[in-house]
């Protein structure tokens, strides 16, 4: 089967110059089975790594910034979003990410993602397109890359990052 999936992506999909997928998700058969196919794009902008998940039926596109570490030239930036995972009073656990500098970042709509990466010392925070203001317009992966760019240049407006050097 995972065979047979690798063929499809092969077959049908296509790159863009950033090295991303372009192809749309969509409904396949793979081995006599319906699937419903994960698109996502990854690129790296000022030194910053994202993740763009394009659409299935149904769902928008959503995109995620990948902060590490290494990522800021003040280590208290960092040590600032490294959240503990508080639980409310019904046993429901959550990250106050709203009441840190992250909130301030031109996500589209907002931040509304929030997981640490442990293993990684990484946060990787990001937004969706799933709002009411969000009806009735067409997104394509074009468009949300110039919102993960606009999102990364306020990152780097708001706070000191590490952007590689050119050469």
């Amino acid at each position: 089967m995972k065979d047979a999936v690798a063929k499809y992506f092969t077959q049908h999909s296509t790159t863009t110059e950033m090295g991303m997928s372009g192809m749309r998700p969509e409904l396949v058969e793979v081995a006599g089975q319906k699937l419903q196919i994960k698109m996502e794009a990854h690129g790296t902008y000022r030194g910053v790594r994202y993740k763009i998940n394009a659409p299935m039926p149904g769902y928008s596109f959503t995109y995620y910034l990948y902060l590490f570490e290494r990522l800021f030239i003040n280590p208290d930036d960092f040590k600032s979003i490294w959240l503990e995972q508080q639980t409310m009073e019904f046993g429901s656990k959550f990250y106050n990410y709203s009441e840190t500098w992250l909130a301030n970042i031109g996500f589209h709509g907002g931040l509304t993602f929030y997981r640490r990466h442990d293993d990684a010392q990484c946060v990787e925070a990001g937004c969706d397109y799933n709002h009411y203001w969000d009806e009735g317009h067409c997104y394509d992966l074009d468009i949300v890359v110039q919102d993960v760019k606009r999102t990364i240049d306020s990152l780097a407006a708001y706070k000191q990052i590490v952007e590689p050097t050119q050469p």
